[in-house]
């Protein structure tokens, strides 16, 4: 039997078959319940997408029926659908209904339009309050939250969304968008895959799970990923772009350079296109047009995530330029504008975080090398160019970032007790097979994401044997470099200066304890000082140090042909020198807590 307008759906949503599987746009079904005389026009010109009309037969039926608050919301709709500011139509539509949450659905859509999140997030919440299963109110409530940084309660509205309406592809999308902000990448690309499989023309998700593969170090996935995207739009910029970033992870910067060109002459306003070519390249003083048009960008009052982009760019180019002053003031402004996105650094948090590290019951083993090697330290301490090095022998793979054991570690109940060797053998299992797809046929994988030196114990008792090699930086220069590099909101210490110091302390102190309780010959420790100064002397120990026979391609590395993902991949491909060395004394003013780190660390070094 055909269900009546008003009876529950079949489909089991319990709302109303009217208001939810009606063979009919949803849109429409929305705007018939509206009761006025002339409204039918209105629905008709918005069937027929004649959305001027519809704004002139809205103003007409407002000219006689001001108070109506079904012709301010048509009067909205008419709006936004043409790109005008909507706003005091929708604003006035949610006063004159305040029990309709389709009004003030529009309403937050509106001041969403407008930039105004913050008072966006209670329209949502009216929307949903009156309609709790209205799942576009659910998703349009994730997008201004994560607008505003607020990752996981965006979310927690995804989830809500998803569980609404599974099939929303979009609601899946943006899960893979706040999943990624923090840093969650393997859930982010399930959730982009989902849309994917719901939606296989969606090109944001193509572009996206590209850019999250990438960073997880699944070349080929990212490569078809922008592919696909591009065959779906070439015109489309963030594809167009993840083709640079793909380009430029294989060394080819000046493929990379002509797809931002591209990128621009399609979209002159792009901020992400123009802030990509200082990573690219070197800048020089003939780069001032450059520069003008980024400081123009900046002036129209972009949001926050795009000038931050520009500002950290803009870094780079006054760095380049030797204009010291204006690159940490460019940077501080990028670092106040990305901390606003993110959640603050919590110090007491990561110092328990450590305790509960460092006291875990699980004894380090030794055994015979394992086939698996890591490479730890802070970020930007040269753990990118030991890898290129390393990466360069015959029987070595470099694996890229694969964030497995800080996952697995999250993964785990935080009351859970120190893991049992079962589950830890269990653990070593899945990430030798996780190295083993990248390493293909290689002696050695070689995985360089700098923080498992967090979880060091729980690696080397897992992997007994594994070999870890640790690189140390001047602490000034680690923590400018890190202050100058544009990191995901779920590095929160990154935007701070004293709290980059304080993340720092907490380094030494872990790395410290591991020093006692790791196996002897487990470690090998290299400061990026001496292997800039000595690059054939440091690669031998290295190699050596991995139980691998001398490559002499391991000091031709900049040639070799492999994928870089990290924000070193231009350096990496340079001749080692020792430029960056010393580099905190051209900021010496502006150093603050960073400055006390290396006296810390050895009392009376300069």
């Amino acid at each position: 039997m055909q269900a009546g307008r008003n009876d529950p759906c079949p489909c089991g949503s319990g709302r109303k078959y009217k208001k939810c599987c009606r063979p009919q746009s949803e849109d429409t079904a929305r705007l018939r319940t509206l009761v006025s005389p002339g409204i039918d026009t209105l629905v008709e010109r918005f069937n027929a997408q004649r959305y001027d009309a519809m704004e002139e037969g809205a103003l007409a039926l407002l000219a006689h029926e001001p108070q109506s608050g079904a012709a301010w919301k048509m009067l909205g709709i008419a709006l936004a659908r043409q790109g005008k500011d909507s706003l005091p139509a929708a604003e006035r539509a949610a006063a004159l209904l305040p029990a309709d949450a389709d009004a003030h659905n529009n309403f937050g859509l509106a001041l969403q339009a407008a930039g105004q999140h913050a008072r966006a997030v209670p329209a949502f919440r009216r929307a949903l309050l009156l309609e709790p299963r209205f799942a576009e109110a659910a998703l349009n409530l994730a997008a201004t939250l994560q607008a505003q940084g607020e990752f996981a309660a965006a979310a927690e509205c995804c989830r809500r969304a998803i569980g609404l309406r599974p099939d929303f592809a979009a609601a899946h999308h943006n899960l893979g968008l706040a999943l990624g902000e923090l840093e969650r990448l393997t859930e982010a690309i399930a959730s982009y895959e989902r849309a994917i499989a719901l939606r296989p023309d969606l090109v944001e998700a193509h572009c996206n799970l590209g850019i999250l593969a990438r960073l997880a170090g699944d070349a080929s996935r990212a490569g078809e990923a922008c592919r696909v995207a591009l065959s779906l739009d070439p015109q489309r910029v963030p594809a167009i772009l993840l083709q640079a970033s793909l380009s430029a992870d294989a060394g080819d910067f000046a493929a990379a350079l002509a797809a931002c060109a591209r990128a621009l002459e399609l979209d002159p306003q792009s901020a992400e296109a123009l802030a990509a070519i200082p990573a690219y390249r070197r800048m020089t003083p003939a780069d001032t047009g450059w520069a003008q048009r980024a400081q123009e960008l900046t002036a129209r009052g972009l949001a926050p995530r795009r000038e931050a982009l520009l500002q950290f760019a803009l870094g780079k180019y006054h760095d380049d330029t030797a204009a010291y002053g204006a690159a940490f003031a460019s940077y501080r402004r990028a670092n106040t504008l990305a901390g606003s996105l993110g959640p603050r650094y919590d110090a007491a948090a990561m110092e328990d975080f450590v305790t509960r590290l460092m006291q875990l019951d699980v004894a380090p083993t030794g055994g015979a090398p394992a086939a698996a090697a890591l490479i730890v330290g802070m970020p930007r301490s040269g753990t990118s160019l030991a890898e290129q090095i390393l990466a360069s022998h015959r029987q070595a793979h470099g694996a890229g970032e694969l964030p497995f054991w800080r996952d697995w570690w999250a993964g785990r109940p935080r009351a859970a007790p120190a893991p049992a060797r079962s589950e830890l053998a269990q653990a070593a299992g899945q990430y030798l097979a996780l190295l083993g797809t990248r390493a293909s046929q290689a002696a050695v994988g070689i995985d360089k994401m700098p923080y498992n030196f967090l979880y060091l114990g729980l690696i080397a008792a897992a992997l007994p044997g594994i070999r870890i090699i640790h690189l140390q930086r001047d602490p000034r220069d680690t923590g400018l470099s890190i202050y100058f590099q544009d990191f995901s909101a779920g590095q929160a210490y990154a935007t701070d200066p004293d709290a980059i110091a304080h993340y720092y302390r907490q380094y030494l102190r872990i790395m410290d304890h591991w020093r006692r309780v790791l196996p002897s010959g487990a470690l090998l420790e290299v400061r990026y000082e001496a292997l800039v100064a000595d690059p054939p002397a440091w690669s031998r120990r290295m190699v050596e140090f991995l139980g691998l026979e001398w490559d002499p391609d391991c000091l031709d590395f900049q040639g070799t042909a492999r994928a870089v993902t990290t924000a070193s991949q231009w350096q990496v491909r340079q001749r080692i020198h020792s430029g960056s060395v010393g580099r905190w004394r051209h900021y010496e003013p502006y150093l603050g807590a960073l400055g006390a780190l290396q006296a810390e660390i050895n009392p009376g070094a300069g």
